[in-house]
Parts: C-alpha cells; structure tokens; sequence
C-alpha cells in the first residue's frame, strides 16, 4: 500500500542547502534551488513502514494485537534559505503616506503614528 507523500511547500526562489554534521555552513551543499513556480524537490526519504495487523491474521486469530513498527528514513539538517526578500520597494519623502498605502494594499502591518 503506497502512502500520500508530505511536503512543505516553501515560497518561489527557495533554496536548500545540506549541512555536515556539525551544522557548519562554510560545508554545506546546495541541493535544490526552486525557482520555478510549482517547482518539486525530494531532499529526504521516509522508511518503508511495518507490517500491520492484517498481516498477521490467520484463521485462528482474526484479530491479532501484534504489529512491527518501520524502520527510520533519511535524517539530517536542513537550512532553507529565501534568496529575494522583496520584488519592490518603496521610497519616498517622510509622511508621504507610505505606511498607510502598504496597509491597504497588503496584509503587511507597519507601524502609523
């Protein structure tokens, strides 16, 4: 039986990087760099999972109350680095309105005295 797969879905130009174990980033690797909109990448893999109770079923016991747990998949440090912060930006002089039209425009909260 194939299980659903997970994921975490991170914002367009995400990457990646693989850390020793340690956690030194001077040698990380890049694994995957998602720049394209609905971009995959698997980096980890799950265990294969155990036997369940059907598995052990047999004409005397219908029921069993017995099962083997999995083993363990892929485990290591992963760091997920977002390379652009903004797409723009807004300049302008000192109360000129720049915080209020971000607050109607955005879900963004800046402060206004």
């Amino acid at each position: 039986r194939m299980l659903e797969k997970k994921g975490i879905r991170v914002a367009e130009d995400t990457r990646d990087a693989d850390h020793d174990e340690g956690g030194e980033q001077a040698s990380a690797r890049i694994l995957a760099d998602l720049d394209q909109p609905g971009e995959r990448v698997c980096v980890a893999r799950g265990g294969p999972g155990g036997r369940g109770n059907p598995s052990f079923s047999s004409k005397a016991d219908r029921a069993p109350k017995r099962a083997e747990t999995g083993r363990l998949g892929d485990k290591f440090r992963i760091e997920l680095e977002l390379k652009v912060v903004a797409d723009i930006g807004l300049i302008g002089f000192p109360n000129a309105g720049k915080s209020s039209l971000l607050a109607c425009v955005s879900r963004g909260t800046p402060k206004i005295a």
